[in-house]
């Protein structure tokens, strides 16, 4: 073998020994990538907004932990679902996950907000007493009240009008007491709008509501609370029935884009049962009617079928023609002696068809600047009050 030869067997034997064969070799690790157009981040229009994460290597284990990550109080704010999910497997073998969800400010009440709304109901001293009984029923719809609007006198005028309401109420059963009638049931009909919102419903919403949807909801919450608390003792039974607006849906832009069920007109009486319930001796008589989903209820009272509805599903204006079509799709108020409306803000009541009355409630609101201004005409603000008993309605009364 020449030298050569001997040298060329050496180079392979080395080589051949030196071969990497049983240890891992680290390869330089890459940040996870987004799919093509992912871009992470947080935009946020009003109380509504969306979330866009960054790849993770593992799935989202608390919502709360992303967005204080970004940010936002979880208190505050909170994710809707569904929420959109991206996962995928990268060149290495791992596999990421990605998530766009919307989010808004919370509607529902922390800890803390529900201590406070409890508060003045379990620090209350009185004892249950016993309460007035009658066969006859007054009622008390309440209807756009939109808590956060500036227009007119403002959120201290409208605060105003609807506490002096409440003691109203407590003088006109008094009355009625006097002149004969038994009152012994309380029905409340909220009407939706309690809210004013704070985007989505005309072009200088954004610009002219004075709280934002957080504090809304308190105000409407704790004017809520302090009516029950007030008329409770004056009545043996008390039901409270409520339907959605327009102004409680979650909206983003000009739609609402979750579902008819999420609206905070609906929710800020779910809290106010909740408040209530810490005391069955002073509140355990109050029954709750409260759609998941619907936007129109009814009820018997006294041989009166009352329906309740906001009036912003009649697209056209026109309440008898949406009832008519309510009756041939057998929806809720279909069967209705009585339909109590809101929205569209003046007070009205016509005898639709023999025997089928509507009911059209004022607002509590200080007016509209931009109808007044354009139309020239207005509207006076009211709370509408009136009996059920013996098969009919009677006895009604702005307030």
């Amino acid at each position: 073998m020449s030298d050569f030869s001997k040298r060329v067997e050496e180079l392979l034997t080395t080589a051949e020994h030196n071969q990497i064969t049983d240890v891992s070799v680290d390869r330089p690790i890459t940040p996870p990538q987004e799919p093509q157009g992912w871009v992470a981040g947080v935009t946020i229009d009003g109380n509504n907004g969306t979330l866009t994460t960054k790849p993770k290597d593992t799935p989202i284990g608390s919502w709360e932990d992303e967005l204080c990550e970004w940010g936002f109080d979880p208190k505050v704010y909170e994710v809707v679902e569904p929420v959109r999910i991206s996962t995928w497997q990268t060149y290495d073998e791992r596999q990421l996950w990605a998530y766009k969800a919307s989010i808004r400010t919370r509607s529902g009440l922390s800890a803390d907000e529900l201590e406070k709304l409890t508060e003045p109901v379990r620090a209350d001293k009185r004892k249950a007493v016993s309460r007035p009984s009658g066969d006859y029923t007054l009622v008390v719809p309440l209807g756009d009240w939109q808590i956060g609007k500036d227009d007119g006198d403002g959120l201290e005028g409208t605060v105003k009008r609807i506490e002096e309401s409440f003691q109203a109420v407590v003088e006109r059963v008094k009355f009625l007491r006097k002149c004969g009638y038994g009152v012994g049931k309380l029905l409340v009909c909220s009407l939706g709008d309690l809210g004013e919102g704070c985007n989505g419903h005309y072009e200088q919403q954004t610009f002219s509501a004075v709280l934002d949807r957080r504090d809304q909801n308190k105000v409407v919450r704790r004017l809520a609370r302090n009516a029950l608390m007030l008329w409770a003792e004056h009545f043996n039974e008390v039901i409270v029935a409520a339907v959605a607006g327009n102004h409680g849906e979650n909206r983003r832009g000009t739609k609402s884009f979750t579902t008819t069920n999420d609206n905070d007109d609906v929710a800020v009486w779910e809290a106010v049962a909740e408040t209530l319930s810490v005391r069955p001796d002073l509140y355990g008589h109050i029954k709750w009617l409260l759609p998941k989903g619907e936007l129109s209820v009814s009820l018997d009272v006294g041989g009166t079928r009352v329906g309740l509805a906001h009036g912003h599903q009649a697209r056209s204006g026109d309440i008898g023609r949406w009832w008519e079509g309510q009756a041939l799709g057998g929806r809720p108020v279909a069967s209705a002696d009585l339909l109590l409306t809101g929205h569209f803000h003046h007070f009205r009541c016509v005898e639709v068809a023999k025997g089928r009355w509507h009911l059209q409630v004022p607002a509590m609101d200080g007016g509209s600047d931009w109808f007044e201004e354009s139309s020239g005409k207005g509207s006076t603000a009211g709370q509408v009050t009136f009996l059920l008993g013996d098969g009919r309605w009677s006895e009604l009364l702005v307030v």
